[in-house]
């Protein structure tokens, strides 16, 4: 008859350890601009893995910065548009941030650098690059 070992870990260890993994995916999202845009590039990527993809990190925050390219308002909301300069834009901008503080996005000017944060919420890419990322409930920090 075999006898088995058996590991015994502490909760503590078992805790901090999935903690750690679940802390992975979100800094995964978090992180990295650069690393979503990759992943959405049609001409990197075949639209199967696009689109799992992003079923992976939709409604996901992220903290991000960029380049005031231009600021849009109307009925309760703006949209600002952003250049992060690690990718290409389209039309000037990468990034659309849906923002609820209209008197605070009246304030920005072109070609501020900002810091914000938002939920990952929609985008649209082409088959000759250029890629760009809207962001709702975001917030200028």
């Amino acid at each position: 008859m075999k006898v088995k070992k058996v590991l015994y870990l502490p909760l503590s260890v078992l805790a901090v350890a999935f903690i750690s993994y679940a802390g992975l995916a979100a800094a995964d999202v978090k992180k990295d601009f650069q690393k979503v845009v990759d992943n959405l590039d049609l001409r990197k990527n075949t639209k199967l893995h696009v689109r799992e993809y992003w079923k992976e990190i939709e409604g996901k925050e992220v903290v991000w910065s960029g380049i005031v390219f231009d600021v849009r308002g109307g009925r309760g909301k703006a949209e600002v548009l952003v250049a992060n300069k690690i990718r290409p834009a389209v039309r000037g901008y990468n990034i659309a941030l849906i923002v609820y503080d209209v008197s605070r996005a009246a304030k920005l000017k072109k070609g501020q650098r900002i810091k914000f944060k938002g939920y990952l919420h929609g985008y649209s890419a082409g088959r000759h690059g250029g890629i760009v990322i809207t962001l709702r409930d975001a917030e200028i920090l």
